[in-house]
């Protein structure tokens, strides 16, 4: 099969953000490519803060503004940034930098929904100018399995039991049963 005819059933190739060198498979192979993020849009507008954070000297940040209200980012505070999470901060500035390079891509699908996001899927088309497709939640669109390998722990089941019905975190909607 000759090498055009091979590529002429492929319409785009889709690769996750993490796996940013596919980006340069699909241009050897002169193909579009659509970026999947799998996480949600308010995460990659914290990933791409984090460079000028570090410019203005916030980063690394120091224990005591860790409660403190992230510049742009409202209401995250310093300790929900993934870069806590991070011992060699030079090695995450650089898979920040390769992994959400959106530019040479036809369009990016997010895992999350246009009425959840929106504010940060409009701030994130106004700053790439490609299509966007908000398709998630993900976790609720494949259907749970059935069968597991491991068998479910049953202990806190009479534990939860004698618990009151009248849980403050639920009147707050703070936590739901089962995630729903």
């Amino acid at each position: 099969m000759e090498k055009e005819d091979q590529h002429s059933k492929i319409a785009y190739i889709i690769y996750d953000e993490y796996m940013y060198f596919s980006e340069g498979v699909a241009n050897h192979l002169g193909l579009p490519s659509i970026i999947l993020y799998t996480s949600s849009a308010a995460n990659m507008m914290t990933y791409q803060t984090i460079p000028g954070l570090l410019k203005e000297g916030y980063i690394p940040i120091p224990d005591a503004m860790m409660l403190e209200l992230v510049p742009g980012l409202e209401p995250l505070r310093f300790k929900d940034l993934l870069i806590t999470n991070f011992r060699d901060l030079d090695d995450l500035l650089q898979l920040i930098v390769k992994a959400h390079d959106s530019r040479p891509s036809s369009a990016i699908i997010w895992n999350t929904m246009d009425c959840l996001e929106q504010s940060s899927l409009a701030h994130l088309w106004q700053e790439y100018q490609l299509p966007l497709f908000p398709i998630g939640p993900l976790h609720r669109t494949i259907p749970t399995p059935s069968i597991s390998l491991l068998k479910e722990d049953q202990n806190c089941i009479s534990w939860l039991d004698k618990q009151s019905h009248n849980c403050h975190l639920c009147k707050r909607g703070k936590h739901s049963l089962l995630g729903q």
